[in-house]
């Protein structure tokens, strides 16, 4: 996120680590997430449009969420599962500018980070870095502060 803003001075720089990074990461929570913030953050999509339309951003996501859900059918992982998909479809949600879509996978990926540490674990294992990065890719492109009235996640409901 913090690159984002150097895209425009090293934007080649960028689009050839991707290239090599995304072949040996396809269809990979890990990978796929890092596909997708390459096309929200830096608008790097893979094709030739630059910058990219927001419906070239989304499909660009989408795109990376198809491949993990293949994957997955292929291998029989739970890859769908992950916490790194997860935040892929709390990335999708503010690629489509769908707030209260965002605040529930938000909720839900912070939710899901918070069983996945014992009660037990150390502070500096609790710190969400990717819920707090995609918070605040929210706010710096869409204005979007916390949630009015707080976040409902599909695990409350």
């Amino acid at each position: 996120m913090l690159l984002g803003d150097r895209v425009t001075w090293h934007g080649e720089a960028f689009h050839f680590a991707r290239e090599k990074f995304a072949e040996a990461a396809q269809g990979t929570p890990g990978g796929e997430l890092a596909t997708g913030l390459t096309a929200v953050v830096l608008g790097d999509t893979g094709g030739g449009e630059y910058p990219p339309s927001a419906q070239a951003r989304l499909a660009a996501v989408d795109a990376a969420l198809e491949r993990i859900a293949t994957r997955a059918r292929e291998t029989g992982e739970r890859l769908v599962d992950r916490p790194d998909t997860a935040a892929l479809r709390t990335l999708r949600a503010l690629a489509a500018e769908d707030r209260e879509a965002f605040d529930a996978a938000l909720a839900d990926l912070l939710v899901g980070h918070s069983t996945l540490h014992a009660p037990s674990a150390s502070a500096r294992s609790l710190l969400p870095l990717v819920p707090i990065a995609l918070a605040a890719l929210a706010y710096r492109t869409l204005g979007w502060a916390r949630p009015p009235s707080g976040p409902t996640t599909s695990r409350t409901r």
